[in-house]
């Protein structure tokens, strides 16, 4: 019972992460984006991030809740722990390689002379 109430306020923890971020705060919380110019933020598609950053961790939130209540149904106690350990990861490895196209023109690397 303990793993189903860890899983559920994991899982609300994650859904809730979308839901925070809005369009007037992303200023202040988005790496990369607090601290550039006014004329480099008109460049990120911040309208369609902010979508696809709200559906990820809905997405993300439900599957972690779901998959990992599976697993504890039909699997084992063992098998959610790790779930638990790794899942974020796969998770956050997707959003990574998901969320770049939005940021295509915004460039902090510092350019080599």
């Amino acid at each position: 019972m303990v793993i189903i109430i860890v899983l559920a306020l994991i899982a609300v923890i994650f859904i809730s992460i979308g839901y925070i971020l809005t369009e007037n705060n992303s200023k202040y919380y988005l790496t990369g984006y607090w601290n550039s110019s006014e004329k480099d933020r008109e460049k990120v598609d911040l309208k369609n991030f902010l979508i696809f950053f709200k559906r990820f961790h809905l997405v993300f939130g439900l599957s972690f809740f779901f998959i990992g209540l599976i697993l504890f149904l039909f699997v084992s106690k063992k098998s959610v722990g790790i779930f638990i350990a790794i899942f974020p990861f796969i998770g956050y490895t997707y959003f990574y390689f998901g969320q770049k196209k939005f940021w295509k023109g915004l460039n902090n690397r510092k350019e080599k002379p």
